[in-house]
């Protein structure tokens, strides 16, 4: 009889325990508001990058391997005897392409290759350009504007997009009639995008900045945008 009694205190003591817990789990769920917050910073471009395309063809495919890279020394060697600030050369891989003539029943080799030119003064990309062509470049593929690194930028945007979403609560909390209590969670789902205007891919997309409001953004500079979600949990604002 002792030993049910015992059994019976120690069950109830646990279904208290455990009807506490929850309790106190359902007090402690407060609601909450989540909202979006987008921060972002226009920087200007510390280099400009230059590409070219080099064409060249021959009936020998070794010829034309021969003169592709001819001319890419020929310009690389005389770009660095510009003595251009920031100076980088960065060549392509080159392709072979092989080409019938059904007419003349002869084979030409075509060789294909690109030359990314790295400066810092914009100033100087007409003689890039210039040198590039008159020894023995096709065209001009690009010319883009870029920033060496976007750390500080993102870090900046990152701030500002916590500032948003915080301030978007507080005007939601104040619409509704509740007041915040308690930031519950912050996710930035690593979101960032950077926009450079200068970029061919998004000129032929005619693809802009996704900001619900307009932000101009020229070339020769770049945007980097951040996107952060922030959960908050509210209260019924006290009267006064």
């Amino acid at each position: 009889m002792v030993i049910r009694r015992s059994w019976a205190v120690l069950l109830s003591l646990v279904l208290a325990a455990l009807l506490g817990t929850a309790a106190s789990a359902q007090t402690l769920q407060l609601p909450s508001i989540v909202t979006i917050g987008l921060g972002f910073v226009v920087i200007p471009a510390d280099h400009l990058v230059v590409t070219l395309n080099i064409e060249t063809s021959d009936e020998s495919a070794q010829a034309a391997y021969a003169a592709s890279a001819a001319i890419v020394d020929a310009i690389r060697e005389e770009l660095q005897e510009a003595d251009l600030a920031g100076l980088e050369i960065r060549t392509g891989r080159a392709h072979l392409w092989q080409q019938r003539s059904a007419t003349r029943q002869t084979t030409t080799y075509r060789v294909t290759s690109t030359m990314s030119v790295t400066i810092e003064d914009e100033a100087d990309v007409g003689r890039v350009v210039d040198t590039a062509m008159r020894l023995g470049a096709t065209s001009v593929q690009s010319v883009r504007f870029q920033v060496r690194s976007l750390e500080e930028a993102a870090r900046t945007a990152l701030t500002l997009a916590v500032q948003d979403a915080m301030a978007k609560a507080e005007v939601i909390s104040a619409a509704t009639g509740t007041r915040i209590v308690n930031i519950r969670q912050v996710n930035d789902s690593n979101k960032i995008q950077v926009y450079n205007p200068s970029d061919p891919v998004l000129v032929e997309s005619a693809s802009g900045p996704d900001l619900p409001y307009p932000v101009t953004v020229e070339r020769g500079q770049v945007l980097v945008q951040v996107e952060v979600a922030m959960e908050f949990e509210v209260a019924p604002r006290q009267q006064q």
